[in-house]
């Protein structure tokens, strides 16, 4: 249920709530500064007591100064309920910028379909990606050889590559190998099989760190990856 138990009484125009890491450029923008249009998702993130919960939406319109329009989030095919003045925060990536800002509901509609309007905001927090740009992961892997299969954990990940633990003698460098695992861009559950080379080994107490390049990626797993490294960065950074 996406309603909070109490609303917190800063307004819509506020800047967001979550401060940025101190390692990354921000800066304090207007929404009119990026070109958000229908069509975008949007992360819509419930603020108040309990646990926060983040949820994807999508942009059907905006009419600045008042509001951005999107269709009603859904959880297990269901209607979400969202309450008119709860307070959110909403995160979107426009182009190579990771935007964020305080709103709430102004209104929840069900005709002609469902769809929020949500405060539109007087400025917003926006941090510029590196498309270098690399997260914190953990995700469940299994990597195929030319030896055989193994177990492993991809610990961070990037849209050209990736760094997993594997057992000490598992891989050597410049080996060509197979990823297969699982990832949730925008809320999908997509299982990724990518060709990847043993570029750097790091050997631990437990486990060897390695260094993996993707390699001959398609547009689609391209687009897979990328939005997955931003959705991250908009958790733990916006």
């Amino acid at each position: 249920m996406a309603q909070d138990k109490k609303s917190e009484n800063s307004g819509a125009g506020n800047a967001a709530s979550e401060n940025l890491s101190s390692d990354r450029e921000t800066n304090t923008l207007m929404l009119d500064s990026f070109k958000l249009a229908p069509g975008d998702m949007i992360q819509i993130q419930t603020l108040g007591v309990g646990k926060p919960e983040r949820y994807q939406a999508k942009v059907i319109g905006i009419h600045a100064p008042l509001s951005v329009m999107a269709a009603t989030p859904k959880s297990n095919g269901k209607l979400l309920f969202f309450r008119e003045g709860q307070q959110v925060l909403v995160r979107c990536f426009i182009g190579r910028d990771a935007v964020a800002y305080r709103s709430q509901i102004l209104k929840s509609n069900l005709s002609p379909f469902a769809y929020l309007h949500l405060a539109y905001p007087e400025s917003v927090q926006s941090m510029r990606i590196r498309e270098s740009a690399r997260v914190a992961v953990d995700i469940v892997a299994t990597i195929e050889t030319n030896a055989g299969k193994h177990s492993a954990r991809i610990v961070d990940l990037s849209s050209g590559g990736a760094r997993l633990l594997c057992r000490h003698d598992a891989l050597a460098l410049e080996d060509e190998i197979k990823i297969a695992f699982r990832i949730t861009p925008s809320d999908m559950d997509v299982l990724m099989k990518i060709k990847a080379i043993v570029r750097a080994i790091n050997v631990g107490e437990a486990d060897t760190a390695y260094g993996v390049q993707f390699v001959d990626l398609r547009q689609k797993e391209k687009l897979y990856l990328t939005n997955m490294v931003y959705q991250n960065l908009l958790k733990d950074n916006l």
